[in-house]
């Protein structure tokens, strides 16, 4: 049960809320959007901070603030263990712990369904390194719940090979190739794991993907050293989608924050194509086709620029604004 059960949520503020999960005291933070409405269904998107970060970390890094505001997304950034999370590589504190971060999760998910209307076919999960196995993790063993999924310099723990989903699942795959502390190849990083392309492959398998989409290349906005590959492959309104930098480092492309490990790339902002990714991709609704919203948007990015986004073969790319 909740410690904190009558912690008022409001509308436009970001609120921190504690759990009793066990024997243990777990906290995430929760932003209802301005125009949040009690009898309106709205979307739910978890966003995992990394290896040493934190839940309020992760909000004002990532920036995902703006498009749940003005779209009316409730935003959760969770608080790992230690500043980690148990995702089966068995040498995070978490890990080490024996902490149960499903529990967390679930914890938390009955908690926002007590609390707050939300629209079950518009769930969704995403994270960045440690919080990228993780939300794997959740993928897997936690299907059902999520309409798609997202990560970003992370791949998944050999430990888990044998755990398949539930059910087909969306996901998009951000990796940088130059990744040193999650090589691109698998290897080892933190434990045994598996390498970006035999992990888009996994989700081709269980999406039923027999036919594999084109790479092809985005286009070279700022003329750094990096060079982003997308590649999308469907099968009905399911998407296995993975965009492969070329150059890039094990960080959060367009918006690293304070750490920077290895070369940003900014001809992409993970948050944007998260956001759209989540956007075009609702859990099939069972009793009849799904209703996809229309999203487009200005984003003001860290850089300074604007950017707006328009449709290509791989989804989508960018354009510079006049």
């Amino acid at each position: 049960m909740p410690s904190e059960p009558d912690t008022p949520l409001v509308p436009g503020v970001t609120t921190k809320i504690s759990l009793q999960v066990g024997d243990q005291l777990r906290t995430f933070h929760i932003r209802l959007p301005p125009q949040f409405m009690e009898t309106t269904a709205a979307p739910l998107l978890y966003v995992l901070h990394g290896r040493f970060g934190s839940g309020l970390q992760t909000e004002s890094t990532y920036g995902f603030a703006p498009f749940a505001d003005n779209n009316g997304w409730i935003v959760v950034y969770p608080d790992g263990y230690e500043k980690s999370w148990a995702d089966g590589r068995g040498a995070t504190p978490a890990d080490l712990a024996g902490i149960d971060d499903l529990a967390f999760f679930d914890a938390m998910q009955v908690y926002l369904e007590q609390r707050i209307l939300l629209d079950p076919l518009r769930i969704y999960c995403c994270g960045m390194s440690n919080g990228a196995f993780m939300t794997q993790r959740l993928g897997l063993e936690r299907t059902g719940r999520f309409a798609a999924i997202a990560w970003v310099a992370g791949t998944l723990a050999v430990s888990h090979l044998a755990q398949v989903p539930s059910a087909n699942l969306s996901v998009l795959i951000i990796h940088g190739q130059a990744d040193s502390l999650v090589p691109y190849t698998g290897g080892s990083a933190q434990g045994d794991i598996l390498g970006v392309d035999a992990l888009e492959e996994r989700w081709h398998v269980s999406n039923n993907i027999t036919v594999v989409g084109s790479e092809v290349v985005l286009p070279d906005l700022f003329e750094n050293t990096c060079r982003v590959w997308c590649r999308a492959s469907e099968n009905g309104p399911f998407t296995v989608k993975r965009l492969r930098i070329v150059g890039g480092g094990h960080n959060w492309p367009s918006r690293p924050g304070a750490l920077v490990l290895g070369a940003v790339c900014y001809d992409v902002d993970a948050t944007r194509e998260i956001s759209q990714f989540f956007t075009e991709h609702p859990r099939p609704n069972p009793g009849g086709s799904s209703l996809v919203a229309t999203y487009r948007a200005v984003f003001t990015v860290d850089f300074g620029r604007l950017l707006q986004a328009h449709r290509m073969p791989c989804r989508w790319g960018w354009e510079k604004v006049p």
